[in-house]
């Protein structure tokens, strides 16, 4: 585990969250860009807004070239002239017997 001034166990458990998130929408043959949507639709609006009306911390994630990319966004830093602070972490994507099974069924069904 990595820190980061300005960041740190808030974004660490955001990312285990969507890692579990992740997992658990493979095993259920759900794809990854469907189990992402909220945060990144979150992450969309929250950048919209204005920095009073936005949350403090929030994440945005994509997952390709089989690595997790993590968007950490700290809209009150203090070291930053605007306050914005952005910081980003790749993870490799680890698959599990069952996430895998989940892949098999999502390929096989037909898209509707």
């Amino acid at each position: 585990m990595s820190f980061v001034l300005g960041f740190g166990s808030v974004e660490e458990r955001e990312r285990q969250k969507i890692r579990e998130a992740i997992e658990s929408g493979m095993e259920a043959g759900v794809s990854i860009a469907m189990t992402l949507k909220p945060w990144n639709d979150a992450y969309d609006r929250y950048n919209a807004m204005d920095k009073n009306e936005a949350p403090e911390r929030y994440t945005g994630v994509h997952c390709y070239g089989g690595n997790i990319h993590f968007s950490h966004i700290n809209r009150r830093h203090a070291l930053s002239p605007d306050g914005w602070a952005l910081w980003q972490v790749e993870e490799p994507l680890r698959v599990t017997q069952a996430a895998w099974d989940g892949l098999a069924k999502l390929q096989l069904e037909p898209t509707p």
